[in-house]
């Protein structure tokens, strides 16, 4: 070996032993990044201009030991700045395989073309090293950069598209605007897990997420900032010192608590930032130099173990002299949209960087469910007049829940029963255990053997041994029902469908307003008119999972919100849903068709229990025959 051959082998072996350059993004983007148009500070990048800035960008530094940076932020505050000083440190000090994904591929290239290309055509290190665009060679395209003596590669794909998303290994990701990504891709699930899968062989790998939230419980951005430490960046106020983060406030004013933004009633010109410790006021101008002086600060300190670092930025912390995001021009905004549901999504999006939830879309969740849980069984509670039960259909077990109803359609839930086998025909086993189930009774604490007054079976699957089923059982008013969906439409239909062959068509029933009703009820608080009751020991995590695997989603795209209900993930079970849903829908239709009165039903059950337990035989009239003397022995219902 010649001794020049010697040298450039021994050059590149110790080049492969040097470490990486220490030299942090923020401290890159100071010395080498140019901005151009279309920002409004053409010239050399400065963080001081954008402080909040200069901690995120140093989480993005390939030495930094955390591997995932989640910005959840508001609209127009230097978050796509941050990716692009991110992706040019990266090219420049640290070339390896990069991907950069945005929602859709045509975003994808114009971003290139607006903002990636002007960034390297006016930031010198950047223009000499990635690749002169030509007509007859790859190395430079829309979305293809080459860059650096190694020729590495920068990706730009889209996440509508599951061959970039899977064609491409890459240490470095930046995905921004995540909120705009596609829910599901080529039923493989959520593109950004399967983007970030795509970094899965590099130990050094380093991740940027970044996007503007949108709704509650479906944001992939909020979804990643709760999985960080959820950073806040805190200023001092000039008053006392207090570092604090800066905030809205409108709902402190309503509790009298002291903090954020004040100013009087129809004049936003007035506002003021209250300190949140020592009640003083300061102007927004005050906020430049405070600025300065702010830091990020956990809310979760630990979460994510150090592998996942998440910043939350609102436009109060932008600065000041930015016309968008002044306080007065967010007052002016707020005092417009406060009572308007779709401009207030968009004030709490775009503004706040929060994501929206309409209150009325709010849920109980399933561990407060499960603290909720009541020392009640196995006898019948003495509140309950009435049993239900629904049952849904599945091809190798029925699932069944027997819900009591007292007045005011107060509700307990009894039994939830799972009959295991095929549920292909009638003759099966495990109908015939459905069939003596549902034909059973059950000891009330009034000392009474309550019977079913009904059931509704889900037709959706196996409809004709559904409606065989029940066709054979209609005299004990179990139903085969199918879900309608539809905002508005009537829980019980007036009318039945036309029938088709031998047996009754299968009831339609409004899901979508059945699905209000009970996820309203199990945000109560119990006891009272509609709130629902669960057995402690009998019900676990997994049970309530399942009664609130579905989200009533808004869709304000329209000038009138629209609304749908979707499972909050593919794998999420949603039988015990479907199974409540069912039960309520049988009261629902008891009262169509049969002259229900459940009130009635209650009150005559308890006349019933009191005549049985003082012998004194008692005139009780039911509404399913007629009127008849019951006796103290009488077997009510049996």
């Amino acid at each position: 070996m010649s001794s020049v051959a010697a040298a450039l082998v021994a050059s590149a072996f110790c080049a492969g032993l040097r470490p990486e350059p220490e030299i942090t993004v923020s401290e890159w983007a100071d010395a080498y990044r140019v901005v151009g148009k279309p920002s409004p500070w053409p010239g050399e990048w400065r963080t001081e201009r954008v402080p909040y800035t200069r901690e995120i960008m140093d989480r993005l530094t390939p030495s930094d030991p955390c591997e995932i940076v989640a910005i959840k932020k508001a609209a127009q505050g230097a978050g796509t700045e941050i990716l692009l000083n991110a992706l040019g440190c990266w090219m420049h000090q640290h070339p390896d395989s990069t991907m950069m994904v945005l929602p859709t591929i045509g975003s994808a290239k114009k971003f290139v073309r607006t903002r990636f290309d002007r960034m390297v055509d006016v930031t010198p290190v950047l223009r000499a090293i990635v690749a002169e665009p030509r007509s007859r060679d790859a190395s430079n395209t829309t979305q293809l950069k080459e860059f650096g003596e190694g020729r590495d590669s920068l990706v730009f794909a889209g996440a509508n598209s599951g061959p970039d998303l899977r064609s491409y290994p890459s240490r470095f990701i930046i995905a921004d605007e995540i909120d705009g990504y596609p829910e599901d891709l080529d039923k493989e699930g959520n593109p950004l897990d399967l983007l970030i899968q795509r970094t899965g062989t590099f130990a050094n790998r380093k991740i940027g997420l970044c996007s503007t939230p949108t709704l509650k419980g479906r944001s992939n951005i909020d979804r990643w900032y709760l999985a960080g430490d959820q950073n806040q960046f805190c200023v001092p106020c000039p008053l006392c010192g207090h570092k604090q983060p800066l905030i809205l406030g409108a709902d402190r004013v309503k509790t009298g608590q002291p903090g954020g933004l004040r100013w009087d009633k129809g004049q936003p010109s007035t506002v003021l930032y209250e300190c949140e410790r020592c009640v003083g006021r300061f102007a927004e101008w005050q906020k430049t130099e405070a600025l300065l002086h702010g830091e990020w600060q956990p809310s979760a300190p630990g979460n994510g173990g150090g592998k996942i670092r998440s910043y939350h930025m609102n436009a109060l912390i932008y600065p000041y002299g930015w016309p968008e995001s002044s306080w007065a021009n967010l007052a002016a905004q707020y005092e417009l949209v406060h009572d308007k549901p779709i401009a207030k999504k968009t004030f709490v999006n775009l503004k706040l960087g929060e994501a929206w939830e309409d209150p009325a879309e709010a849920q109980a969740d399933a561990a407060t469910l499960l603290t909720r849980c009541e020392a009640y069984g196995p006898t019948i509670p003495a509140q309950v007049g009435v049993l239900t039960a629904g049952v849904d259909i599945q091809g190798n077990r029925i699932e069944a829940e027997l819900v009591g109803w007292g007045p005011d359609e107060e509700s307990w839930s009894i039994e939830y029963k799972v009959f295991l086998g095929d549920t292909s025909g009638v003759d099966k086993p495990v109908w015939k255990e459905l069939d003596a189930w549902l034909s059973g009774t059950w000891l009330s604490e009034l000392n009474i053997d309550l019977a079913l007054k009904g059931a509704c079976i889900d037709a959706s699957y196996h409809q004709e041994t559904v409606r065989e089923f029940c066709a054979q059982r209609s005299s004990r008013n179990i139903w085969a029902v199918r879900g309608k969906d539809g905002y508005g439409r009537a829980v019980w239909p007036v009318k039945l469908g036309k029938q088709k062959g031998k047996l009754p068509p299968p009831f339609l029933i409004g899901v979508d307003t059945i699905k209000e009703v009970v996820y309203s009820r199990l945000r109560q608080d119990p006891p009272g008119p509609g709130s629902c009751h669960f057995p402690k020991g009998d019900r676990d995590l997994y049970y309530f999972e399942m009664l609130l695997a579905e989200r009533r989603v808004a869709d304000y795209s329209k000038p009138i919100p629209t609304y749908s209900w979707k499972k909050i993930s593919e794998s999420a079970r949603n039988e015990a849903l479907d199974c409540r849903n069912y039960a309520y829908a049988c009261t629902q239709g008891l009262k169509l068709m049969k002259a229900f009165h459940l009130n009635r039903e209650c009150v005559k059950l308890r006349e019933l229990a009191e005549a049985k337990r003082t012998g004194i035989a008692r005139p009780v009239v039911s509404l399913f025959r007629a009127p008849q003397v019951v006796l103290p022995d009488d077997p009510y219902l049996s």
